[in-house]
């Protein structure tokens, strides 16, 4: 069964284990599904926090989100004149109204994979989705984008469909804009952070990115690599790109 194949029968069982407060979920978890829509938002409501800060909170990284955005402010990516922004894998939205309390744009579209969370996205932000096919930014003209930023997905993808992204990224973003996303560097598998994935490698499948070749990447269209940064992920970190023409 192909991808969107199962993604639609995942829909349709789960609009009908609903009424009994049910939910199918993959054995095969990665970054894209792992957050249910329905226990999160019921959690967040429980708890009186923000789905963002429940997420942080419940990850046993509290502010993690925030300190994001606040290097990318320090950096220049996020400020009030970026007035077109594309962001892949929302999901939850943590960085998408953090984003967008910095830039109040005028256009903000997103590529996310999971029906819910995009639905609730579009009714809460009033943010456009995107045909979404899980390896490309197709319903996006070249050239049009100030800035195209993902958050905890990359480090779940094969390197190929990384790649396939990068190549997205590029084509998007206009001749000033910027882009933004984090990776497993090596950096990011040293010790004690590898014993930590290794253990959990069975529910967390992950993918390393080598640095330099990220960077070389981009170089050969012209971009440079503006600033880098880490920031936890639990079971360890993620190492943030930042590049501009």
């Amino acid at each position: 069964m192909n991808k969107e194949l199962k993604r639609s029968a995942y829909t349709a069982i789960n609009s009908v284990l609903s009424v009994a407060n049910l939910e199918l979920v993959s054995r095969n978890r990665n970054f894209q599904n792992y957050i249910s829509f329905r226990r999160t938002m019921a959690g967040a409501l429980e708890s009186g926090l923000s789905v963002g800060d429940y997420i942080d909170t419940g990850n046993k990284i509290p502010g993690a989100t925030q300190e994001t955005i606040e290097r990318l402010i320090e950096i220049g990516a996020l400020h009030p004149g970026v007035q077109r922004i594309c962001e892949i894998g929302p999901g939850s939205g943590r960085y998408l109204e953090k984003t967008m309390q910095v830039c109040q744009p005028n256009s903000y579209e997103i590529y996310e994979t999971a029906v819910d969370w995009k639905a609730w996205l579009v009714q809460q932000y009033k943010v456009t989705a995107r045909q979404t096919d899980g390896i490309s930014l197709s319903d996006t003209p070249s050239g049009t984008i100030d800035l195209v930023h993902s958050h905890k997905m990359f480090p779940g993808l094969p390197i190929f469909t990384a790649c396939g992204y990068f190549d997205e990224m590029i084509r998007v973003v206009n001749k000033s804009g910027v882009i933004v996303f984090d990776v497993l560097t090596e950096e990011c598998l040293a010790e004690p952070y590898l014993k930590e994935w290794l253990a959990l490698s069975s529910q967390w499948p992950v993918s390393m990115v080598p640095k330099q070749f990220t960077s070389d990447y981009f170089a050969q269209s012209g971009f440079r690599l503006l600033d880098s940064f880490f920031i936890k992920m639990p079971p360890g970190i993620t190492e943030y790109l930042v590049f501009s023409r």
